[in-house]
C-alpha cells in the first residue's frame, strides 16, 4: 500500500524542497499537489516542482480544482482547464472537484437545476480530462456554513445527488474521491454503508478525521470516525488506490516537519491495516 499527502499544506511553513524532503524521508512515494494556474504560464511552475519531486523520488498522484463556491463567484473555467493540463503534464491520475457549484446571483436554486448546472459545467472538462489521460473525481461534500447561514444549498451533499451526478456522465473518466471527514459530517452512522453503495466508483481519497460534527481535518484516530468500520467497507469495494492524507487547518512548524511526516504516515498505515 502506498501513501500520499497534500504537500501544499506543508508549504505553509516550509518551502517545497523541504516539504518534499520530509515526505520522502518518512516513506511517502506520492503527493497531492496543485499550484496556481490562473494564467497559461503554469508549465514552468510545474516543471520546477517536478524537478524537486523527481529528486526526492516522489510522484504526483492527484490534484484539487479551485473551489469557487467560497468566493461567491462563477467558476473560472480557464483555471479548471489549466489544472487538467497541468495534472496530466505532471503525471497525475486524478483531479478532484466539488460538484456543488451554482450561480446563486442569477439563478433560483433547486436540486434539479443544480444538478443540470454542475453536469453542464463539468461535461467539457470530463472530455478534456479523458483526452489528457486523467480522471475527474467528484468529492463527497457536506452542508456547511454557507448552506445554513447564507442560504446557499450545497448540491451533491446528499449521497443520491452525488451518485446521480457521477453516473450522469457515463464516462470512464469520472469517479469518486471519498473524503472521509466530509462523509462523516454528512452521513454520520451511514458512513460505512455509503462507502459500500458508492462501491468501485471510489478511486481516490482524502483521508482525515473530524470531531464535534465539524470539518476539522484531524489526523486519523483523533476524531470520531469509526476507521475499522470504514476500512472494512472500503475493502469490500475493491479499492486499490493510494491512501491520500489531506489536512487543511493551521500549519506545521518547519522544525517538526520531519517528525510530523513520520507520524502521519505511520498513522495512515495503521488505518490501512484495519
Amino acid at each position: 500500500m502506498d501513501f500520499s499527502l497534500n504537500i501544499n499544506y506543508l508549504t505553509r511553513s516550509a518551502d517545497l524542497e523541504k516539504a518534499a524532503s520530509a515526505l520522502a524521508a518518512a516513506g511517502f512515494k506520492y503527493v497531492d499537489y496543485s499550484a496556481e494556474v490562473e494564467r497559461d504560464d503554469w508549465e514552468s511552475k510545474y516543471a520546477k516542482a517536478l524537478e524537486i519531486f523527481k529528486k526526492e523520488g516522489l510522484q504526483l498522484y492527484q490534484s484539487h480544482s479551485p473551489m469557487f463556491r467560497y468566493t461567491w463567484k462563477k467558476p473560472v473555467k480557464e483555471q479548471i482547464s489549466n489544472l487538467i493540463e497541468a495534472t496530466a503534464y505532471a503525471g497525475g491520475k486524478y483531479m478532484v472537484v466539488h460538484g456543488d457549484e451554482f450561480d446563486f446571483e442569477n439563478l433560483e436554486y433547486s436540486p434539479e437545476r443544480a444538478f443540470e448546472y454542475n453536469h453542464d459545467l463539468f461535461a467539457p472538462f470530463v472530455e478534456q480530462a479523458k483526452k489528457c489521460g486523467i480522471k475527474i473525481a467528484f468529492e463527497t461534500v457536506f452542508e456547511d456554513y454557507f448552506s445554513v447561514h447564507k442560504g446557499r444549498p450545497r448540491f451533491s451533499s446528499k449521497f443520491e445527488d452525488l451518485e446521480r451526478l457521477i453516473q450522469s456522465f457515463d464516462s470512464d473518466a469520472v469517479c469518486c474521491c471519498w473524503d472521509f471527514g466530509h462523509a462523516q459530517v454528512e452521513f454520520k452512522d451511514k458512513h460505512a454503508e455509503n462507502i459500500k453503495k458508492m462501491g468501485s466508483r471510489i478511486e481516490c481519497m482524502h483521508m482525515h478525521d473530524c470531531d464535534f460534527n465539524l470539518d476539522t481535518h484531524l489526523v486519523p484516530f483523533l476524531g470520531e470516525i469509526n476507521w475499522k468500520e470504514c476500512m472494512t467497507a472500503l475493502k469490500e469495494t475493491g479499492y486499490s488506490g493510494i491512501f491520500n492524507l489531506e489536512f487543511a487547518h493551521g500549519k506545521v512548524p518547519e522544525a517538526v516537519l520531519d517528525s510530523y511526516a513520520k507520524y502521519v504516515i505511520e498513522t495512515a498505515k495503521a488505518v490501512a491495516a484495519l
